[in-house]
C-alpha cells in the first residue's frame, strides 16, 4: 500500500501510520486511500491583456500612428498651393526680372515657419483653387526673413512688423501692406482692393 499523502510505499498492509510522513492511515479520508493520481500539467497561457497584442488592438495602434503622421506632415510641410512660388530674396530677384518681360504684378508674401496664421493663410487661401484661378497671372514670391541676411534686408526694405504680410508690387511700386490673417473672405477683400 502507498501512503495517500506522500506516496511512500508502506511495507505491510496493516501499518497504523506512514513511516515517512506520519499520516495516520486509519483516519485518512477516502480520497487519500489507494494510489495517488499524478498531477496533470496544463500548458501555460498568458493572462488576458498581458503581453500579447490582439489584432484589433494592433490595427487601432497603426491607425493612430498613421493619423498622427499625416497630421504632422500637414502642419510642417508647405501648403500645396505655394509649391510653385519663387523663394526668398533670390526668388524675388527672379520675379522682378520676370515682371519686366510679362508686366504681371508680383504678390510678395512675408512669412515664418513658426507663424500659425501664415500656415492658415497658405492652407485656406493660397492652396485653394479659387486663388489659383483668380490670381494665376500674378508672379508669386515667398520670403522668410529668418532664412538669411538677404531675406532680412528685403524685410527691412518693406518694413515688415509682423507675419503674415503681403504686398502687391508693380513696376517697383508696392501696395499698402495686407498684414495679418483672419479668414479667407476678409483676405480676398483686402487683396482685391490692393490689386492695381
Amino acid at each position: 500500500m502507498d501512503c495517500p499523502k506522500c506516496g511512500f510505499s508502506i511495507p505491510g498492509a496493516g501499518a497504523p501510520d506512514c513511516p515517512a510522513c506520519g499520516v495516520v492511515l486509519a483516519k485518512a479520508s477516502p480520497p487519500f486511500t489507494g494510489r495517488r493520481p499524478s498531477p496533470q500539467v496544463r500548458p501555460a497561457t498568458p493572462p488576458h491583456g498581458s503581453g500579447a497584442v490582439s489584432w484589433p488592438k494592433l490595427i487601432k495602434i497603426c491607425l493612430v500612428l498613421a493619423v498622427a503622421f499625416v497630421g504632422w506632415r500637414y502642419m510642417t510641410s508647405p501648403a500645396a498651393g505655394t509649391s510653385s512660388w519663387h523663394q526668398d530674396a533670390e526668388g524675388f530677384d527672379q520675379a522682378v526680372a520676370e515682371q519686366k518681360t510679362t508686366g504681371n504684378p508680383i504678390l510678395l508674401y512675408f512669412y515664418t515657419d513658426w507663424c500659425g496664421f501664415c500656415r492658415r493663410l497658405e492652407n485656406d487661401v493660397f492652396a485653394s483653387s479659387r486663388f489659383g484661378r483668380r490670381y494665376a497671372s500674378m508672379i508669386k514670391v515667398k520670403v522668410n526673413p529668418e532664412h538669411g541676411g538677404d531675406e532680412r534686408a528685403l524685410a527691412a526694405r518693406y518694413r515688415i512688423r509682423g507675419y503674415p504680410t503681403v504686398f502687391l508690387v508693380r513696376s517697383g511700386k508696392r501696395s499698402d501692406p495686407i498684414a495679418g490673417y483672419g479668414n479667407a473672405d476678409g483676405f480676398y477683400a483686402r487683396l482685391d482692393a490692393a490689386v492695381p
